[in-house]
């Protein structure tokens, strides 16, 4: 439940007046990013494969909205939250735009996914995708 409470905390920390920090208080806008780094370092050490996809879902939207997490947490996030929605087109998409983002967005490994997807072929795509970073050179 951890990992779940430290979601909602980042969530929470994105209603505050951050953006108007940004523009106009530059040192409580470091303080407040700061903090929310420090949470997400927190969160990944309290994942673990029964987290509820929701919020790994959630925290993936945080971090597409305000970069927090890289690399391979953001790579392990989206096979797990693949794992559980193995037939939503649009975690296939957002995965596929961060790794296309990582390497070259035309590899034939993307298109692959893509394709699979296209036709609803979930096994296919599901198995294709959670080997794109090996595939594309990222590990």
């Amino acid at each position: 439940m951890a990992f779940e409470q430290t979601v909602k905390e980042m969530e929470q920390m994105l209603e505050e007046d951050w953006f108007e920090w940004l523009e106009n208080d530059e040192p409580k806008y470091n303080e407040w990013r700061d903090q929310l780094e420090a949470l997400a370092e927190q969160v990944m050490t309290e994942y673990n494969s029964k987290v509820d996809s929701d919020a790994i879902d959630s925290l993936l939207l945080i971090n597409e909205d305000l970069p927090v997490l890289y690399g391979e947490d953001t790579v392990m996030l989206y096979t797990a939250l693949l794992h559980s929605r193995k037939e939503d087109d649009s975690v296939y998409e957002r995965y596929l735009t961060i790794l296309g983002a990582f390497s070259e967005e035309n590899h034939p490994a993307i298109r692959e996914v893509e394709q699979a997807v296209s036709k609803k072929d979930y096994k296919t795509a599901y198995a294709r995708a959670v080997k794109l970073p090996q595939s594309l050179g990222l590990e």
